[in-house]
């Protein structure tokens, strides 16, 4: 295994996620090798796999199946390597391997989505977020208004803002897929513009953060959750509810408080296609999920054909989404003005 790590490392495979080496060596240490680590790389079996992964894999299914990615590439490794012989495929769920965990991969725990805010209450959320005091409530207000996921947030610099244009241009290695063709350009509706001219310095450098804490460093995401806890608490005192996903909520049977991914994300797309609202016949839902960096197709050969940016249908569709989630502020603001006329 330290071996496998170490060739990875030297040949820039984690060049882009500088932590990923240690999270996949703990990985490792605490599931893979108490039950591999004493077995010879030829003497390794399917039997030996399944052991591995029969005791998470109903109830850490992720997990599960990053070791068994692990795995299997340290066999190849290995055999690449010269040190092993073997040429099977130990670790196919197509072959012996899925025969054997089909009882575990029948009762792996369903994958749940991220606790997200209904998109109807957005813009009170927004609101609420307005009312705030701290840099770290425009980073949750431009994470929603931008759809994106908060490690792009987290971690955007000024280089990356196109003010001219209304564009941001997320690099590979702030992305959840580092492949270097994507088209990682998001288009800023006017909120989002006010919401970074609320924190934009008089000189920004292009490799200072965006989004910065007193002592000048990025936001964590436990900063995000801590924000959103202060809102549920301060919420539920006054509707006896919160900021919370009833659907999931009833589904679990305990309170879950809304995150950040969920609501930036799943608030967003639920909304462009809502029929209600008439959405799913005013947006080209392709360029929705292109709002949100979701690649055209699983197929292999039609993204590589269909180069359609769809750009002038994505500006529509986040700038009328702006609106949308600042609807009680733009409102508030107004009367606000009206009463100093």
């Amino acid at each position: 295994m330290d071996l496998w790590l170490k060739y990875r490392v030297e040949n820039n495979y984690w060049v882009n996620d500088r932590k990923e080496p240690y999270a996949t060596s703990n990985l490792l240490v605490r599931h893979v090798l108490p039950r591999l680590g004493d077995i010879s790389i030829n003497a390794i079996t399917v039997e030996d796999i399944r052991d591995v992964l029969v005791p998470i894999w109903t109830t850490k299914t992720i997990t599960a199946k990053k070791a068994l990615r692990n795995i299997r590439a340290i066999l190849n490794w290995a055999r690449a390597m010269n040190y092993s012989k073997s040429a099977e495929d130990l670790c196919s769920l197509q072959g012996p391997l899925g025969v054997l965990m089909e009882g575990a991969r029948k009762n792996a725990v369903r994958k749940e989505n991220f606790a997200a805010l209904p998109y109807e209450r957005i813009p009170s959320f927004v609101y609420a977020l307005y009312h705030l005091e701290g840099t770290s409530r425009w980073m949750m207000m431009f994470a929603i208004l931008t759809a994106s996921r908060m490690k792009a947030v987290r971690l955007a610099t000024w280089g990356e803002i196109d003010f001219e244009n209304r564009l941001w241009d997320i690099p590979p290695e702030h992305d959840k897929i580092k492949d270097p063709k994507r088209d990682r350009t998001i288009y800023l509706s006017q909120q989002a513009i006010e919401v970074l001219e609320k924190v934009r310095p008089n000189r920004a450098r292009a490799d200072e953060l965006v989004f910065k804490t007193n002592k000048g460093g990025s936001f964590s995401d436990a900063a995000t959750t801590a924000l959103i806890r202060r809102m549920h608490a301060k919420q539920k005192a006054l509707d006896g509810i919160g900021w919370i996903d009833p659907d999931k909520s009833r589904r679990e049977g305990e309170v879950c408080i809304i995150t950040a991914h969920g609501t930036a994300r799943s608030g967003f797309r639920t909304w462009a296609k809502d029929d209600r609202l008439g959405n799913n016949r005013q947006y080209d839902q392709e360029a929705a999920e292109l709002c949100l960096l979701h690649s055209k197709s699983s197929d292999e050969y039609h993204g590589a054909y269909d180069r359609a940016r769809l750009s002038t249908e994505r500006q529509r569709l986040m700038d009328n989404w702006g609106k949308f989630c600042f609807s009680l502020v733009s409102d508030s603001l107004a009367s606000i003005s009206e009463g100093n006329t």
